[in-house]
């Protein structure tokens, strides 16, 4: 799997470097949540680009010829997902806390919810892109895409209001609901993708 991710890794570093460096510099900017909640969205999203990239490419047909299990094959594009978001997620808590001298919680609240948001998108969008491929689904990414930008432009507008909400005595529930949620809906969407995979197999289609 190592090399699965080097391959990826390698190919989007290429096509997404100097926006990715921009990001990271906005992300510092103080008291604001908008740009280190984006890049941790726009980072989870990339593993759509790498699927597309591989169809578009037939990797399937190089990789039907590896040493590498259907389950590792579905397997590689969840973990790129959730290295690349808590890559993300990590330089935006480092840099809001230290750089722009924002409240550590507080900054740990935003981008903690942007990183649920972001792998519970991705937990939809995999499987659907493994059941219709890259075209097909091209609508349910543009609604991803939509609700990508809601929700960033939403936890943009709650910046000055998220030390309240923070406090607020259900956000206790809402810390361990989001993130249990979250870890369900990966673990069914891998289940799902590794079975539309197979199935993909058996019918000859990659």
């Amino acid at each position: 799997m190592k090399g699965l991710l080097l391959k990826d890794l390698t190919v989007l570093m290429k096509q997404t470097r100097i926006f990715l460096i921009l990001m990271a510099g906005f992300c510092c900017i103080p008291r604001n949540l908008f740009f280190p909640c984006f890049v941790v969205l726009y980072t989870g999203m990339l593993v759509i680009s790498s699927m597309s990239f591989d169809e578009g490419s037939k990797w399937s047909l190089m990789a039907a010829m590896m040493p590498y299990s259907p389950t590792a094959l579905v397997m590689e594009k969840y973990v790129l997902g959730l290295l690349l978001v808590g890559i993300a997620g990590a330089w935006g808590l480092l840099a809001q806390s230290i750089f722009a001298g924002q409240d550590i919680l507080v900054t740990a609240f935003g981008i903690g919810a942007a990183v649920c948001v972001t792998l519970l998108l991705l937990s939809i969008q995999v499987p659907l892109m493994h059941r219709f491929g890259v075209e097909k689904a091209r609508l349910i990414i543009i609604l991803g895409c939509g609700a990508l930008g809601a929700g960033s432009a939403l936890l943009g507008n709650l910046v000055d209001n998220l030390d309240i909400i923070a406090d607020a005595p259900w956000m206790r529930y809402v810390a361990f609901l989001l993130p249990a949620a979250t870890v369900v809906c990966l673990g069914i969407s891998v289940w799902v993708s590794v079975r539309l995979y197979r199935r993909k197999i058996k019918k000859g289609l990659l």
